[in-house]
């Protein structure tokens, strides 16, 4: 297989490459430029044109004697082309950069990112990779990922920079559509989105996640791919007309070429179903649902689609489901169980349409997907969305000069709810050791619920920062989660073994109380707190189970007393509104009632979502809507809890069923910590965290 390449004007480079990819042959060659015939020939044009000769030939080698000695990465680069594009471009897009380190860093990446696809071909899934998670970054956007970490990590600030080396020279400047998600874990753990780096004039776009270090010890690094176009503007145009009854037989002459899935918790199949076409965008021209191969059809949750194809649209590109036995795969789908259905439909009406032409986002992580879990399932949850880096731990080591030095850590002021801000929150999780004495903390021990939440000590409340991570979202608690393949679940570093996890979250500019339960019946007697109401849906009731274990010793005041006060915390069921149009959203926002004088209405931001549970339900959607709710109901007397930014470390770690949503465990008990704090700080001294 040849392929020549023009590299300079006047000379091309040829390479050739064995049938068995383990030859590598390039020749260069040069036409000599014409000279003017009515110049005299110089000595120092001849020097000139020598030296160019030698340079061309040294940066040909340069770029390509690395390559030669990698076999491995030619054995399993997947086609010719692919190998040749690589040896083209010496393996890495930012060519300025002359690293050796970056070089072999974006040749590992790429290598990576290819043997996953044949990962795929070995188990029958070829055209599936294109869906998820790495396959769908390379073939859709040209993108692969690859992360340098901090080689000499200092007190204070630093970056981990996330490049893209897919091998091509063009400059680009849309890495503002990629959401990647990083977690720095150690002594201190920061999680959060990388934030993308325009482009310049010489260089394309990158990210940078930032992080501060106070705590020496060594750190390790994840990063996984999440959303493309994750902020869309969602308006009343990006619903779709559709009809309900018998599909049109000129629909199906029209598209011969279909396929369905069966789908997963397809809440509202109409809108999941329209907006999937529309992400296929050309190739999917029409829609309906139920899909025609399912055989317990039901009117709620695994409904699936059927998507209908142009007749030019080639093969590959047509999605496959392996649940419904479209493809033939090596991949068990639990054939010896029965879907979990609601009400059987005897006769089959359809609901079909065309997708809408706007703008869409893609979840494309190995998280929960209505779409993808069971008929499209990751292959490696661990692998399959994962930013490729050479080393992913680094040791930090403070200064000696630090070491040397006793400082006191200086008293910090207490939290307001400025800090709660999504701009002006600076927090991190801080590891603490866990508890050797029976008096500092007396032994676990677990309420026996779906949660295994340990119990509250009320004498003892910091102690209630211990978790057992093995133990959360074990607990399949939902239709159809059982058939959920468990090497699509991550078992994250963080989590693997973690049967002592202790720590609080902490904020870099201030500090949170505490309260044991002496401290806060004194505030619930001084503020004469008469009810504490929980409202919203799931989160809320998540919540409630915490909620209910802190207070339970408690005594409220009278809530006949004219001067009592009701506390409400609301999750205002945020999960549920990702589908509706920002106008419709905002509307509905502000016609909420003000707080009324003798209340104290808390509610929780969105967490850090790492899944599409619903359709549009992904993390920067989310994000869209806390900020909308902040700005709308902060001037009307609500005060928020930000957990979006504390969750973000256990988004894949403590969920129920790993469904990257309900995050439970420390979040859930830091925003209890929260509550109290705000309610009680000005009213009763607590312990500061």
């Amino acid at each position: 297989s040849k392929r020549s390449r023009t590299i300079h004007k006047h000379a091309t480079v040829e390479a050739t490459v064995s049938r068995d990819s383990q030859i590598l042959i390039c020749v260069v060659n040069m036409t000599p430029p014409q000279q003017n015939q009515n110049q005299s020939p110089r000595r120092f044009i001849r020097l000139t044109w020598s030296w160019r000769v030698v340079v061309i030939f040294a940066l040909v080698v340069t770029s390509l004697v690395s390559l030669v000695n990698r076999t491995e990465t030619f054995k399993n680069f997947g086609t010719t082309h692919d190998l040749i594009r690589f040896a083209q471009t010496g393996g890495v897009q930012q060519a300025t950069r002359n690293d050796s380190q970056n070089k072999l860093t974006s040749a590992n990446a790429i290598h990576f990112v290819l043997s996953r696809r044949v990962a795929f071909e070995n188990v029958g899934m070829r055209r599936n990779w294109r869906l998820r998670g790495l396959g769908y970054l390379y073939t859709q956007h040209k993108v692969i990922l690859a992360a340098t970490l901090p080689k000499h990590p200092t007190v204070g600030q630093n970056t981990i920079f996330i490049h893209n080396v897919y091998p091509e020279s063009e400059i680009r400047n849309d890495c503002n559509l990629f959401t990647i998600w990083v977690r720095v874990r150690g002594p201190e753990i920061m999680a959060g989105s990388a934030q993308a780096v325009e482009a310049t004039n010489e260089k394309s776009c990158y990210w940078e996640f930032n992080f501060e270090l106070q705590v020496e010890g060594r750190y390790g690094v994840d990063a996984k791919g999440l959303v493309w176009n994750g902020e869309v503007k969602h308006t009343n145009k990006m619903k779709c007309n559709f009809t309900k009854g018998k599909l049109p037989a000129e629909i199906l002459a029209e598209y011969p070429l279909h396929a369905g899935f069966q789908g997963f918790k397809l809440y509202g199949p109409e809108t999941s179903c329209c907006e999937i076409c529309a992400r296929l965008r050309p190739y999917c021209m029409y829609w309906a649902t139920p899909p025609f191969k399912m055989e317990n059809r039901s009117s709620f949750y695994v409904n699936g689609c059927e998507l209908f194809f142009g007749n030019d649209v080639p093969e590959e590109f047509i999605p496959r489901s392996h649940i419904l036995g479209d493809i033939n795969t090596t991949l068990s789908h639990y054939e010896n169980r029965r879907l979990s259905t609601h009400r059987n439909l005897n006769e089959v009406e359809y609901t079909h349409g065309e997708p809408h032409g706007e703008p869409v986002s893609y979840f494309f992580g190995c998280g929960w997907s209505n779409w993808f879990t069971l008929d499209f399932p990751c292959l490696s949850a661990a692998m399959d969305d994962q930013v490729y880096m050479t080393e992913d731990e680094f040791d930090f080591v403070l200064p000696a000069r630090m070491v040397s030095k006793e400082m006191a850590a200086p008293l910090l002021p207490l939290c307001t709810l400025e800090n709660e801000k999504f701009n002006q929150s600076n927090g991190r999780w801080i590891r603490e050791m866990w508890p050797t004495s029976n008096e500092t903390c007396p032994t676990p021990s677990y309420k026996k619920s779906i949660f295994n939440i340990i119990e509250y000590d009320g004498a003892h409340p910091h102690c209630w920062h211990r978790d057992d991570f093995t133990t959360i979202g074990n607990a399949c608690m939902e239709m159809n989660c059982d058939l959920i393949r468990p090497d699509t679940k991550w078992i994250s570093p963080l989590r693997i073994n973690e049967t002592k996890w202790m720590g609080v979250w902490r904020q870099r500019t201030c500090d949170y109380y505490e309260f044991t339960d002496t401290e806060l019946q004194q505030c619930f007697n001084t503020r004469k707190v008469s009810d504490i109401k929980v409202e919203g849906a799931s989160i809320a009731y998540f919540l409630d189970q915490y909620l209910q274990q802190r207070v339970s010793n408690l005594t409220l005041f009278n809530s006949s007393d004219p001067e009592a006060i009701s506390v409400i915390l609301s999750s205002l069921s945020l999960l549920h509104q990702a589908s509706k149009e920002d106008k419709l959203m905002a509307e509905e926002l502000r016609a909420r009632d003000n707080v009324g004088p003798r209340q104290e209405y808390f509610w929780v931001s969105s967490f850090y979502i790492s899944s599409e549970r619903d359709t549009y339900t992904v993390v920067d959607r989310m994000n869209q809507i806390n900020h909308l709710a902040y700005d709308t109901l902060t001037p009307k007397g609500y005060k928020m809890l930000n957990v979006y930014d504390m969750s973000a470390t256990f988004s894949y770690d403590t969920a129920t069923q790993f469904d990257g949503m309900h995050i439970i465990g420390p979040p859930m008990k830091m925003a209890l910590t929260k509550l109290f704090h705000f309610l009680c700080k000005d009213t009763v001294e607590g312990s500061r965290l």
